[in-house]
């Protein structure tokens, strides 16, 4: 759902409702979306979740390094 700031100003109560109820709204101005409300992940279920991705990316790649070495990649700012 797109609204327009304006709206989302004056509305705001309303959308935090539809957005608690897993809807997404984009806010626009003049037409371009500038920024979107989504439903807060919770910051643990999140990390959790990111965990998992990255050990099925792993699995599926047949990357062969251990956590500390990809964590390493990523602070050195490398691609796999």
């Amino acid at each position: 759902m797109d609204v327009s700031v304006y709206e989302a100003k004056t509305h705001l109560s309303r959308l935090i409702g539809d957005v608690e109820a897993g809807r997404e709204i984009t806010i626009t101005r003049h037409g371009k979306p500038v920024a979107r409300l989504v439903p807060a992940v919770d910051v643990e279920d999140g990390r959790v979740a990111a965990v998992d991705r990255l050990r099925a990316l792993k699995r599926e790649l047949g990357v062969k390094a251990t956590p500390a070495e990809i964590r390493s990649w990523i602070d050195d700012g490398k691609k796999l």
